[in-house]
């Protein structure tokens, strides 16, 4: 009986191991690769404009400090 139940534990441990991981490795994924991420990185492209001066750039990056 004992045993049954160690072996019943390390399973729901070994279970809850594999869902964690997994989610982690989506998350990481996702961050990567999601849509939230391709969004933040078409803003960045502002940043390179010619037309921006460096006071422009300052008061942008003050803006943006808190976001």
């Amino acid at each position: 009986m004992k045993s049954q139940a160690f072996f019943l534990l390390f399973l729901v441990v070994l279970l809850l191991a594999t869902t964690q991981s997994e989610a982690f490795i989506m998350d990481l994924l996702g961050k990567i690769f999601g849509r939230r991420s391709m969004r933040n990185m078409d803003t960045m492209k502002y940043l390179y404009d010619p037309s921006l001066s460096a006071a422009d750039l300052k008061t942008l990056q003050k803006l943006m400090e808190n976001y």
